[in-house]
């Protein structure tokens, strides 16, 4: 059988499809785009040429680009309604929030996924602490951040069960590695969301496992209970601050793991330094993060004035003294999809095709960096960037 033409998208020849973009790529034309998306965002993105029958027989079988390791978003995604169901408390300060579908099935999804909830600020990561449900719910939890840009504010101050939300699809940067021998999942914090989620498909799997969760205490534990009374509570070890009984290091945490391991952390930015320094010396690709927060600012470089090139478009775009490639591309009426903003949730991340960037993300790979970028947070090494735009 003749194989297909090749993705413009991303390079990658796609089986024997007569399509201009592979499956990975095609997310379809927005939906009722919330008010804190730009309009221009919809005019401007490339449509993605696919017959409707083609995309759907894909999706149900969860076809995508085979070179791609981690998920990324088109310039335009479908939007999915949502209805607040159900909220619960965890802690003071953290809420558990059901959303589930006003219409049809939510697309399925894997442990350390996350999904986008439109706010009244614009779209924030949420990651999903659960499995997936045919027909199911999607289940969040989500720390109230008084001083954070208000997205968690207006859920837990303004929304009540009942109100419609719109969310974006799944995606997945923070996946487990089916081939390893043994799991260590450390989390701190709130970052306890997407590690409860792998916990659990772990058991289900029968793989080996442990987790570990770094607390200040058990009045700030979410998930305590669920996780004390789970069928896998005897895999799980507790830190808290203010208890000397239970304290672990992670030094000699992460040292007491047997060859073969791949550890998986997510929580605040010290938590997340000091897992890297304490997995230094294990192979980077046993290694996952989750972070929620990209590099500090003293470890950003780059020249203060360059060029992009949009190679789709032929059209070229400065990035002025002071300005950031995003603030860039708003200006010249080619907005992408962003949410985090901080280069930690993946929905802008991009091709380029040449020059020589800076990168100031969380979780693109060494070998990711020679091909894509994180629109949010780059920067360029020299005088021209061409991107896949």
């Amino acid at each position: 059988m003749a194989k297909g033409p090749i993705c413009r998208a991303t390079g990658s020849i796609w089986g024997c499809w007569s399509m201009a973009y592979c499956a990975f790529c095609v997310l379809g034309t927005p939906c009722r785009l919330p008010a804190s998306i730009p309009a221009e965002t919809a005019r401007t993105a490339p449509r993605h040429s696919a017959s409707g029958k083609r995309m759907r027989f894909m999706r149900r079988r969860g076809l995508r680009c085979p070179d791609q390791p981690h998920d990324t978003a088109p310039m335009t995604q479908k939007l999915l309604e949502v209805t607040l169901s159900r909220v619960w408390q965890q802690t003071e300060e953290i809420r558990t929030f059901e959303l589930s579908p006003t219409e049809g099935a939510l697309p399925s999804f894997e442990a350390g996924a996350h999904i986008d909830i439109y706010t009244d600020v614009g779209p924030r990561p949420y990651s999903l602490c659960h499995l997936h449900v045919v027909d199911g719910p999607y289940v969040v939890g989500i720390k109230r951040e008084p001083d954070g840009r208000g997205a968690s504010r207006w859920l837990h101050d303004t929304c009540r069960v009942g109100h419609r939300l719109q969310i974006g699809p799944p995606r997945n940067n923070f996946r487990l590695a089916p081939q390893a021998a043994h799991h260590c999942l450390m989390a701190g914090g709130i970052g306890i969301t997407p590690v409860l989620a792998m916990a659990k498909a772990l058991w289900q799997r029968g793989s080996s496992f442990e987790l570990v969760c770094f607390f200040r205490g058990r009045s700030h534990a979410p998930f305590l209970e669920e996780m004390r009374t789970a069928p896998w509570n005897q895999r799980v070890r507790f830190h808290f601050d203010d208890s000397p009984a239970h304290q672990v290091h992670l030094d000699d945490l992460c040292a007491a793991q047997p060859v073969g391991t791949h550890f998986y952390a997510c929580g605040p930015a010290g938590f997340m330094a000091a897992v890297r320094q304490a997995t230094r010396l294990r192979p980077p690709e046993q290694v996952h993060q989750e972070s929620f927060s990209a590099l500090p600012a003293a470890e950003k470089s780059g020249r203060t004035t360059f060029t992009v090139e949009l190679a789709r478009s032929g059209k070229t775009v400065l990035v002025e003294h002071g300005e950031s490639l995003l603030q860039a591309l708003r200006r010249a009426g080619h907005p992408p999809i962003t949410s985090c903003e901080m280069g930690v949730c993946g929905s802008c991340v991009t091709r380029y095709l040449s020059g020589t960037p800076v990168h100031a993300d969380a979780f693109l790979s060494a070998d990711e960096r020679l091909r894509e970028l994180a629109i949010c947070c780059a920067g360029s090494l020299s005088e021209r960037l061409v991107l896949d735009l």
